[in-house]
């Protein structure tokens, strides 16, 4: 069967009506056509050549298997161009998608790639192979939808998101994302804008091994089995991972895991977000574990976000009965074991209503600042510190609120750290 790879998934069968689902549809996108200016890159736009897949034999009627003639048609391409995905049809695909030509475009306004790998499949093949995988520099996807027939977390990694990064200058904007999440791979200097990611079975968005200098601003997260938005930097010792943006995205509902993370990791900047129903765990995530063998935490700015509803609500989706809390607090920085957290200035943040700590420093944690956060219907303390904090190695604490009133910990010290957090845009 043309696309199957060898015979990993050769079953002839598709879901019935295949489109993007409605829980996923109608979640409204943030418009960054006004802001991409601001980020280095220009409105998306269809550079020449143009070449259509249909044109390479791809029927689009959501039963065909189209990954061969889309393959073709990126291939065709060999010194940049756009391939384009016709408005209105449903292409199927059953394999990897690889735009491994540089300079090359997806196209996808009003087209949807439907992935029909199934869970099933997934597990017999040990890997779903159901990415689009950006392999070569200053390649794109731009306005495409994406849905996928994956339920259940699988193995696989890079294989299982529905979209992948692994180069440089690379962009995706203006997509959505159904039952699948994006991955940043060893990539540098990219831009995650404007997208919409649904119920990703593990991470919605997530930037690890070797990656840098990249922007993930204004999208929309939902429902995920995992962090919503992730920076993760395996192996233990000095971060590799870092110069990374996090700005203006909306998160909101996962089943598992924490909104926002950083968990191993360097220069980084978590600025002005929306995070909102964390049921099991914290808002904003900033841990070193040795239990997972992840790197030092350094350098880190966490600023003007607005964080509700921390372990105070149930999942509305929750297809694994995944309900254990954490305890977290809303904003939890960790340095487990050995492991450093060094460099946190956490200043200006809104925190309503949440079941545990609203801001908590504990473990091997050094050099926290804790400045102007408002927090209002917290359930423990509004700030606790139970890191070794001396002079040497402070925690700093400086006009929080609680409903108006100051508040502190007897060991916070005066003064805040000095951190800059990511420099991409410098």
């Amino acid at each position: 069967m043309p696309g199957d790879a060898g015979g990993l998934f050769g079953l002839e069968t598709v879901t019935p009506d295949p489109g993007m689902p409605r829980e996923c549809a109608d979640i409204a996108a943030i418009d960054m056509n006004a802001r991409l200016a601001r980020y280095g890159a220009a409105l998306p736009h269809l550079t020449e050549p143009v070449v259509s897949v249909d044109d390479f034999g791809a029927k689009g009627d959501g039963k065909s298997d189209d990954t061969d003639a889309i393959q073709s048609a990126i291939r065709s391409l060999t010194q940049g161009g756009t391939v384009r995905l016709s408005p209105g049809k449903i292409y199927v695909k059953r394999d990897l998608v690889v735009v491994d030509r540089p300079d090359v475009k997806i196209w996808g306004y009003g087209a949807l790639l439907y992935s029909v790998v199934t869970d099933a499949e997934a597990r017999n093949a040990g890997e779903a192979r159901m990415a689009i995988h950006l392999s070569a520099p200053r390649t794109g996807i731009y306005g495409l939808s994406i849905a996928t027939n994956l339920r259940k977390r699988t193995i696989g990694h890079q294989n299982a998101a529905g979209i992948h990064l692994s180069s440089e200058g690379q962009e995706v904007i203006g997509n959505r994302v159904a039952y699948a999440g994006m991955l940043v791979r060893m990539a540098q200097d990219f831009l995650i804008a404007g997208n919409v990611v649904c119920r990703a079975t593990a991470d919605g968005i997530h930037t690890t091994t070797d990656s840098s200098a990249g922007i993930v601003a204004g999208n929309v997260v939902r429902e995920t089995g995992d962090d919503m938005i992730a920076v993760v930097n395996y192996g233990l010792g000095a971060p590799t991972v870092g110069n990374v943006l996090i700005e203006e995205n909306d998160v909101s509902g996962q089943y598992w895991g924490r909104g926002i993370t950083v968990v191993g990791g360097r220069d980084v900047t978590i600025r002005n977000n929306r995070i909102s129903r964390t049921t099991v765990g914290a808002g904003i995530l900033i841990h070193s574990e040795t239990s997972y063998d992840t790197a030092d935490v350094r350098n880190v700015m966490i600023e003007g976000n607005v964080i509700r509803q921390v372990q105070t609500t149930a999942p509305v989706y929750n297809p694994e009965q995944k309900n254990k809390e954490t305890g977290h607090a809303a904003i939890d920085v960790y340095g487990q074991g050995s492991q450093h957290v060094s460099q946190v200035l956490i200043r200006n943040n809104t925190i309503e209503d949440v079941a545990h700590d609203g801001v908590q420093v504990r473990g091997n944690a050094c050099d926290i600042g804790i400045s102007g956060n408002k927090l209002s219907l917290v359930g423990g303390d509004p700030i606790y510190i139970a890191s070794e904090s001396d002079q040497s190695c402070p925690v700093s604490c400086s006009d929080n609120t609680l409903s108006g009133a100051l508040v502190s910990d007897p060991s916070c010290r005066t003064g805040m750290p000095q951190v800059t957090g990511a420099s991409v845009l410098d």
